[in-house]
């Protein structure tokens, strides 16, 4: 299991010392195994985070727990040649013969983050209200218009499913539709002949039309939704 190639890992004792790496830790940081043992794990950290990084290993050895490393923030880390790129890590407890370690595991997340960027950009471009979400209806993205027509920041949609925008008389068949959508995707009105409402946070509900845009990015399929509120047009 240590060996996987999916995951970096590392243990490392209360001092920070490099006990164990396995073959993707290499791989991923450009060092041979005989470079890396025994070095302190803030090697591998940039050095602008070098400094506060003790401080935090001897809180979570004050009272450890499997968590995710820094969540909601931004980790990276630093390879042999100098260069940076993003990370996941999760940290993990152990106790072997009364000592105290931590296990690390590593995830390179370069190409997550260069799809986020790449929908970023394009979300907050637009003037309409845009969402992009993936197949299990999971809202990946959303501009700040959204966060206008629904009263919700864009850290509360993130993460949720879609079905939250939408009234409860209508959630339950949602899913049925989304996954008839993405078996054949198009560039195509939603619910074509019907009206369509959406629901704000505060409860209310209105008019609206809303745009379908599949696309593929590193084999993941997504798909864009442009909103239009057409309150003005429904009462003209």
């Amino acid at each position: 299991m240590i060996e996987s190639p999916v995951f970096g890992m590392l243990i490392v004792d209360t001092e920070g010392c490099i006990r164990f790496l396995n073959g993707t830790i290499q791989s991923l940081f450009g060092y041979s195994q005989e470079e890396i043992m025994g070095e302190t794990i803030e090697k591998l950290l940039p050095e602008r985070v070098r400094g506060d990084h003790s401080d935090f290993r001897s809180d979570y050895f004050k009272d450890p727990e499997i968590r995710a490393m820094g969540e909601g923030r931004d980790l990276w880390a630093l390879r042999k040649d100098g260069s940076t790129f993003p990370v996941e890590v999760g940290l993990n407890p152990i106790e072997i013969d009364g000592e105290r370690f931590a296990v690390a595991t590593i995830v390179d997340i370069t190409t997550r983050k260069t799809t986020e960027e790449t929908f970023a950009t394009v979300i907050q471009s637009s003037l309409f209200a845009v969402l992009i979400v993936d197949q299990e209806g999971c809202i990946r993205f959303a501009n700040e218009t959204v966060r206008e027509l629904f009263g919700y920041s864009v850290e509360d949609l993130k993460g949720e499913k879609v079905e939250i925008l939408l009234p409860d008389r209508i959630r339950s068949a949602h899913p049925g539709h989304r996954e008839d959508y993405f078996s054949k995707p198009e560039v195509r009105a939603m619910g074509e002949g019907r009206d369509l409402n959406a629901k704000r946070k505060d409860g209310s509900e209105f008019p609206v039309e809303i745009g379908l845009n599949p696309v593929e990015v590193n084999g993941s399929r997504f798909a864009i939704a442009t909103i239009i509120d057409i309150t003005k047009r429904k009462a003209a």
